[in-house]
């Protein structure tokens, strides 16, 4: 089986220590480069609002799995401003994973509200 370090996936934890913001501001940065400006404004005011005054000072190692789940259920707003949040928290996440900063997301598998259901079609 070998030890992580054998199989490539070993995290160093001085890697960890970077925070939320300054991977959050890079992460940012990204999607500005390939979406729509009508697409980046809310994900830039849900960072704003939501994401960096929560987590922004926090390092990627120290988030936890519970703290994200009771941030999540204390979101106020409907399920789009959850998700949206919960998304940016957990895509910034994502890549310090991909960066092997962290060697599993903590954002991931937490309860999201269900998405509000929409109208369709027709008259009654």
């Amino acid at each position: 089986m070998g030890t992580a370090k054998d199989r490539g996936e070993y995290v160093d934890p001085a890697t960890a220590r970077v925070t939320i913001k300054s991977l959050g501001e890079d992460w940012l940065e990204q999607r500005a480069g390939v979406l729509k400006p009508s697409s980046y404004r809310p994900l830039q005011s849900a960072w704003s609002k939501h994401v960096e005054p929560r987590w922004g000072d926090r390092t990627v190692g120290s988030v936890r799995h519970s703290e994200v789940q009771t941030w999540v259920s204390g979101i106020r707003g409907g399920s789009t401003t959850v998700r949206r949040a919960h998304s940016i928290l957990a895509g910034v996440l994502d890549n310090a994973v991909y960066d092997r900063r962290l060697a599993k997301n903590p954002a991931r598998d937490v309860k999201l509200p269900l998405k509000a259901k929409t109208r369709t079609g027709g008259t009654t």
